[in-house]
């Protein structure tokens, strides 16, 4: 009879177990187009249980703001960002963009400058809780620049930095990966990356000269629940 209750046991808490599919990356699309009121590039996604990630960078005065943000025509909410005064980095999403291709547009209130945007969709995401919890920062005169991410085994973080001075060089954090990323050019450095999280606490970082301002917006995302498999058997366990 003990052995018996033990498979019991063992059996109901595995049974009680959720197991998730992994994230993957999927495709990234980005564009600088700098100084604009308007702009838009093509991106194409593929895959299942999809999520796009919008990274938005721009510089500009106070009260400059994206006004609108869409996929092939579908608004892309905002999840949040760092603002710092003229400008900032925020991240939009969309649960199950479209497959193939599709523009993503964007347009301001008045000409904006340093614009710099990207898109990256990612598969194997919860479709209906796909984000955990923003965590944003900024700085006016130091760097790295970093945010610590709550997360969990088997979540991804996706990040939005933006730096403060134009003629600076940008370098992504240790077990992370740039997904986009524009280094000096006129226009002010920035970039999206990613990473696979741990359990507890994500840092994302991006390194540069100390005396540069910087904005950091990351957040976590959430994998799909994986299909329970299904358990095939000729007749009824016995046991002994």
């Amino acid at each position: 009879m003990a052995l018996r209750s033990l498979l019991v046991l063992i059996w109901l808490l595995a049974s009680s177990l959720q197991a998730f599919a992994a994230i993957a990356f999927d495709a990234a699309s980005s564009t600088s187009p700098g100084t604009v009121n308007g702009a838009s590039l093509t991106h194409t996604a593929s895959g299942s249980n999809r999520l796009a990630i919008l990274c938005l960078t721009f510089g500009g005065v106070s009260g400059d703001t994206a006004t609108a943000h869409t996929y092939g025509g579908v608004n892309m909410p905002l999840i949040g960002g760092s603002a710092a005064s003229g400008g900032g980095a925020y991240l939009y999403q969309l649960v199950a963009p479209a497959t193939g291709s599709a523009t993503v547009s964007l347009s301001f209130n008045q000409f904006v400058t340093d614009v710099r945007f990207g898109v990256v969709t990612l598969t194997g995401v919860h479709q209906t809780t796909p984000l955990g919890t923003l965590a944003s920062a900024l700085n006016d005169n130091a760097g790295p620049a970093s945010v610590n991410v709550s997360t969990a085994v088997d979540d991804w973080v996706i990040d939005c930095m933006k730096g403060g001075n134009s003629s600076v060089s940008i370098t992504v954090g240790a077990g992370q990966t740039a997904r986009w990323e524009y280094d000096p050019g006129g226009v002010l450095p920035s970039g999206s990356s990613t990473a696979i999280a741990v359990s507890g606490t994500t840092t994302m970082s991006w390194t540069f000269p100390s005396t540069t301002s910087w904005d950091l917006a990351a957040i976590n995302v959430k994998p799909a629940a994986a299909a329970a498999p299904v358990v095939r058997r000729k007749g009824p366990m016995v046991l002994q």
